[in-house]
């Protein structure tokens, strides 16, 4: 079997409370990355230097949606305009 035209999305999630069941989270999706298509050997496995090239394009690709301090200030920025939009509406924000 062939495959052709193969992504892989690369996510990140934070929760915001992670010891709180149904807490609050924020999903961060990078840019599909493309899956070449390579010969496999005679006993089917990929040749090692393409599985290393897309490993370490996975592992870049997750650093960059992998929570950090430039996401958790805007997660912290987002969290203090809801307050302020629910406050000034007398809504509940939902959860």
């Amino acid at each position: 079997m062939k495959v052709s035209d193969l992504k892989i999305v690369p996510a990140g999630l934070y929760y915001t409370s992670k010891t709180n069941f149904r807490s609050s989270a924020l999903l961060y999706f990078g840019k599909p990355l493309e899956v070449k298509p390579v010969e496999m050997d005679a006993d089917g496995n990929p040749p090692r230097a393409p599985v290393r090239e897309l490993s370490a394009e996975i592992e870049k690709a997750l650093r960059e949606v992998i929570l950090d301090a430039q996401h958790e200030e805007a997660l912290n920025t987002i969290t203090r305009a809801e307050r302020i939009f629910f406050r000034g509406t007398g809504r509940q924000r939902k959860r």
